[in-house]
């Protein structure tokens, strides 16, 4: 208390805390406003200044210059080729993003801020979520103007209308009151799309009319509904259901002769250029014209009705000989690599000389059977790859009989792991090497659907009757001022390639000589021979996603007993018969990869038995020794093919038929499925598939009649790909999402309103983009490989021997994930 000196210095520090906080003060006095205004005048200055952006009738108008846009989506989408994306483009809806942002900014942070987070801007964020949530703030906020006036925007209500419909809403919620402002009525909804249908009609048949080459597909459609909400009976309903997928266009070559069919006058191209996926525009020109000045000189966009290609610059392309057993594949017009080049340099190459069109090398022919032995060879690869890769992390026991295992794994370790660049080539050959064939590849395919057509397939008369009506929708037959079926204008400057399932097509020509008979009746022999006039403008093909069905059906078939089985109930799995189409589909093929998976690896484990430390052998580079391995490898599941033992013969024959039927089924490559589906003839007779070997041969015999451009159309649109960056897909495939997603709406007991809301099936799967985006999204399976181990416990010695197996050299189960 008497320490003078402690005093002080309390003193000091009072002094200095007091001085800091007048700063402060002070600092804060300059910052502060010169007038504050209280909290209440703050509300009143935001009130006025949000009342102001909708002063006037800019809110009104704003709704209908949208309301606009919309309908000219819908409009647009009725008198034209579409995919299955957005019903809406992308741009198209970042600009109205944009212009609420600009028109009335305080409505638009206020939403922006309550639907978006801190995060949603970062650059690590994902641009689809970014994209989504922009779309999700639009649409609240039309919602909010329809609350406000529900006469706004009823066209882009619609959009959530159709969504929720081919979604399977009931009719009880489009009355909900919390989503009644996203959505207009059905009946409301229907009456405006039926409008608009009606009056584009004459606009979409001359569209389909002027398309020189396009694919179509059909199914049969069958579906129970409901006669109530009670389970009190069901009407079964019958149909058709097709589609037509827009024709992709391709380069044609400098040189080429085309032909005018109005004058008959022949012109040669002199340059030629891919405008979009579609079509190539053409520079012509002509030196012997007998009507026109010389060296005259127009535009042409190639397909056409107006255009007929008439031959290729160079060699003729040569007639194809039908033998059916090793046909002859004829390559693809640019299907073409560099002279010299060796398959191991196509496969492991950098391929730059493909992303240089004018790269001035000597090109040879590819045939495509030389593609499918480069695809098996990378097969055989990718097992070594797959191999190092699942086996990096394993612990392999350092007795005697397993070092020759262990020394072969550690060598071609080491050369992988130090030729990474090398595993990537040879992933990336396929795609290269399609996307070279065909600059298209990576575009998305533009379609047509149709509405149901009310007929049985399997009836001959309705069948006739249907093949009438879709002659009639794709603008094929016409009908004069009498309604009586006449040919169109441009029918016989048009080829439609038919696809459908092997019954589908069995019956489409069935009904050939079905129409023949009718031309023995008196007065009808004009309209019989005007209906086959028409029927000869289909090429009829059966297409592979049946195909590879019956595939697996065909292993189940040789392998089931005895074997499939075995494993089936050692793995104790379920639901699992001799007949995969009879249920379980993915179960049947699940345990069928798993098997072959397992084999795979027990086999690659045998080969590195046998070889031991030399197994790269004594090469310097790295792609050599990687060379000569596969074809060791290659001629290894030779000899076991024909080994003493039966079960070890079993099992490597059972591998051979299952890599058939996973390239085929994992390839959307046209090259491999054309090789196999010729291949597989023999299969289909052995098997007892009579009706597949005799639709083979007429594949075999449509296709390679066919003039060398209508091939190449043919092989350039082979799959479809409905959507941007998701997987392609053949057109039977296309046919069964359409009747998915026909059979996914709300049950209707009434057949014919069914049929007439079917012509919206499209244009509803767009606003179900639009609205539910990651609804019913195709995901990529996981790889099962890695789940499959074999348990190195089992007696090595025994390896090769009579009477030892693969199954029996190793417990195969699954790893259950």
């Amino acid at each position: 208390k008497n320490d003078d000196r402690q005093t002080l210095e309390l003193a000091l520090a009072l002094e200095k805390e007091k001085v800091r906080i007048l700063k402060r003060q002070l600092r804060q006095a300059k910052s502060a406003p010169t007038n504050p205004s209280p909290p209440e005048d703050n509300i009143t200055q935001f009130l006025i200044s949000i009342e102001y952006e909708f002063k006037g009738s800019r809110l009104q108008q704003f709704a209908q210059e949208k309301n606009l846009a919309y309908k000219k989506a819908w409009n647009d989408h009725y008198t034209g080729f579409h995919s299955l994306d957005r019903l809406l483009p992308d741009s198209l809806a970042d600009d109205i993003y944009t212009e609420i942002q600009t028109k009335f900014p305080l409505h638009f942070y206020a939403l922006r801020n309550i639907m978006f987070g801190f995060q949603a801007f970062l650059p690590s964020r994902s641009h689809l979520d970014l994209t989504s949530k922009k779309r999700s703030l639009t649409n609240y906020f039309f919602a909010m103007i329809r609350v406000r006036d529900s006469n706004n925007l009823i066209y882009w209500a619609m959009v959530g209308t159709m969504a929720m419909f081919n979604n399977g809403a009931l009719i009880q919620h489009f009355k909900n009151p919390l989503i009644g402002s996203f959505s207009a009525g059905k009946d409301c909804t229907f009456k405006y799309l039926h409008r608009l249908f009606d009056e584009t009609a004459h606009t979409r048949r001359n569209l389909l009319a002027n398309q020189a080459y396009g694919s179509s597909s059909f199914d049969n459609y069958n579906c129970d509904h409901l006669l109530d909400a009670f389970l009190h009976g069901s009407a079964y309903h019958k149909g058709i259901v097709y589609n037509f997928v827009c024709q992709r266009a391709f380069p044609v070559p400098v040189g080429t002769t085309v032909m005018d069919r109005y004058t008959g006058v022949e012109w040669t191209i002199h340059s030629s250029m891919m405008v979009d996926t579609w079509t190539c525009m053409c520079v012509v020109k002509i030196f012997h014209p007998p009507l026109v000045r010389p060296h005259y000189r127009q535009g042409v966009s190639l397909p056409s009705v107006h255009w007929k290609i008439v031959a290729v610059p160079g060699d003729p392309m040569p007639s194809v000989e039908i033998t059916y057993i090793d046909q002859h594949i004829p390559e693809s017009m640019r299907q073409k690599v560099p002279r010299g080049h060796s398959m191991k340099q196509l496969i492991f190459g950098e391929r730059i000389w493909m992303k240089d069109p004018e790269n001035g090398l000597q090109m040879r022919p590819f045939t495509p059977r030389e593609h499918l032995s480069a695809m098996q060879s990378i097969h055989r690869l990718q097992q070594f790859f797959y191999y190092n890769r699942w086996s990096a992390g394993d612990e392999f026991v350092a007795t005697d009989k397993h070092h020759n295992v262990v020394a072969a794994f550690v060598n071609l370790a080491f050369i992988l792991n130090e030729n990474e660049h090398l595993e990537k080539n040879v992933r990336e050959y396929q795609v290269d090497s399609l996307r070279y064939w065909n600059p298209t590849y990576d575009d998305n395919d533009r379609m047509m659907m149709f509405p149901i057509c009310p007929r049985d397939e399997m009836k001959n008369d309705e069948a006739m009757l249907a093949m009438i009506d879709m002659m009639e929708e794709l603008a094929i037959l016409d009908k004069d001022e009498h309604g009586n079926h006449v040919l169109s204008p441009t029918a016989m400057h048009r080829k439609i390639f038919q696809y459908g399932d092997v019954l589908s097509i069995r019956k489409w020509y069935s009904l050939r000589f079905y129409i023949l008979r009718k031309m023995t009746h008196i007065g009808r022999e004009e309209y019989v021979s005007m209906i086959l006039t028409a029927y000869d403008r289909f090429i009829m093909i059966h297409d592979y996603l049946h195909e590879n069905i019956h595939r697996l059906q065909v292993i189940y078939k040789l392998y089931y007993g005895g074997f499939i089985q075995a494993v089936q109930a050692l793995l104790k799995s379920k639901r699992i018969k001799m007949d995969p189409t009879k249920g379980a589909w993915k179960e049947h093929k699940a345990i069928v990869r798993k098997i072959y998976h397992a084999l795979e690896r027990l086999r690659i484990e045998l080969y590195f038995e046998v070889k031991g430390p030399n197994i790269m052998g004594d090469f310097d580079n790295a792609d050599d020794a990687l060379w000569h391995l596969q074809g060791d490898f290659k001629d290894y599941c030779d000899e076991l093919e024909h080994a003493p033992c039966q079960i070890t013969r079993t099992c490597a024959l059972f591998m051979k038929i299952t890599e058939t039927w996973i390239l085929c089924d994992n390839a959307g490559d046209w090259a491999v499925l054309e090789v196999f589906g010729c291949d597989w003839i023999d299969v289909w007779a052995v098997t007892g598939k009579y009706q597949y070997t005799l639709e083979t041969n007429r594949r075999i015999e449509k296709l390679y009649q066919l003039d060398w451009h209508e091939l190449e159309y043919h092989r350039d649109g082979r799959f479809v790909m409905p959507k941007k960056k998701r997987r392609r897909i053949s057109y039977d495939h296309v046919c069964e999402q359409m009747n998915m997603s026909e059979k996914r709406l709300p049950s209707n007991p009434n057949f014919e309103e069914v049929v007439y809301r079917s012509r919206h099936l499209h244009v509803g799967q767009r606003a179900q983009e639009e609205i539910f985006p990651n609804i019913y999204r195709e995901r990529k399976g996981n790889s099962m490989a890695p789940d499959i181990h074999c348990k190195r416990e089992s007696s090595w010695e025994n390896l090769g021997k009579s009477g030892f197996s693969f199954m029996q050299r190793g417990s195969l189960y699954a790893k259950r994930t």
